[in-house]
C-alpha cells in the first residue's frame, strides 16, 4: 500500500493498493509519500505544484524504522509492545561496597506517547577485609511510565517508576576452611527518574542507552541516591 501524508500535519491524503495501478488528485503541496510493505517501510518527500504528475516509480525512497513511525503517531498502529534486555551498572542500594554489575529485562506497552514498563534487574556487589568477603545481591522489579520526544533519528524519554527492591547479604570466607553465611536480608522502595535514548533501526531491533537516578528509602529512614546506567537491546512486536 502506498500512503500519501501532508508534511504540514501529518493526515492521509489518500491510499493506493500497490497492486493496482492508478492516479489520485491532491491539492498543491508538501507531501510524505510512504510505501509500506509486509516486512519494510519506505517513504520520500515531494512538494506537488498545480498541475504536475509525479511517478511513484521515480521517487528516490528510503527505508524508516517500523519503531519511528509508531513514536510520531503516523503508522497504522497507535501502539507497540517492546521486550529488551541488557546490562547495567552504578551504585547499590546499600554503602561500602564497590560498583553494583548486573543484567536487565524489561517490557513495554506505548500507547500513543505514553509508555508503561515493568522491568525486572539482578546486580552484585561485594566488598572484603582480606579476611572475609561480603556479597550483596541485588533484586529489583520497578514499575514505570514514560513520554518519548522524538530527535531525528533518535528517541529520548523522560519518566518516573517506582522500584521494590530486596537486598541478601552473604559472607564468604577468603581463608581455607572457612564457611559461608547468610548475613542480613532487607527491602527498600526506590522512587526512580529515569532517561532513556534510543536509536530505532530499519528493522525491529532497537538499541538503547538508559539511566535511572534512583532515590532509595531504606531501614531508619535512610534515604541514598544510587544512579544506574544500562545498555541494552530491544525487539519491537
Amino acid at each position: 500500500m502506498a500512503y500519501l501524508l501532508s508534511r504540514d500535519t501529518g493526515q492521509l491524503e489518500a491510499e493506493v493498493p500497490l497492486q493496482r495501478r492508478g492516479s489520485v488528485v491532491v491539492p498543491p503541496g508538501p507531501y510524505r509519500v510512504r510505501v509500506a510493505t509486509a516486512r519494510r517501510v519506505q517513504e520520500a518527500e515531494v512538494t506537488l505544484r498545480r498541475g504536475s504528475v509525479t511517478d511513484l516509480d521515480r521517487l528516490s525512497l528510503r527505508s524508516v524504522p517500523l519503531l519511528a513511525l509508531v513514536r510520531k503517531g503516523e503508522g497504522q498502529a497507535s501502539s507497540r509492545t517492546l521486550l529488551s534486555a541488557g546490562f547495567e551498572a552504578g551504585m547499590p542500594a546499600e554503602g561500602d561496597f564497590g560498583a553494583l554489575l548486573g543484567a536487565r529485562i524489561s517490557g513495554s506497552l506505548e500507547w500513543r506517547s505514553i509508555s508503561v514498563s515493568l522491568g525486572l534487574s539482578y546486580g552484585h556487589a561485594a566488598t572484603d577485609n582480606g579476611f572475609v568477603r561480603l556479597n550483596l545481591h541485588h533484586v529489583g522489579l520497578a514499575a514505570g511510565i514514560t513520554h518519548p520526544l522524538p530527535l531525528g533519528p533518535l528517541v529520548l524519554s523522560f519518566g518516573l517508576s517506582l522500584e521494590g527492591i530486596a537486598l541478601l547479604e552473604v559472607l564468604e570466607p577468603l581463608q581455607p576452611g572457612g564457611q559461608t553465611d547468610d548475613g542480613r536480608a532487607a527491602f527498600v522502595l526506590g522512587l526512580t527518574p529515569l532517561a532513556r535514548l534510543e536509536l530505532p533501526l530499519a528493522s525491529r531491533w532497537v538499541p538503547a542507552l538508559s539511566f535511572r537516578g534512583r532515590v532509595l528509602f531504606g531501614e531508619g529512614a535512610r534515604v541514598r541516591f544510587a544512579p544506574v546506567g544500562s545498555l541494552g537491546l530491544g525487539w519491537v512486536f
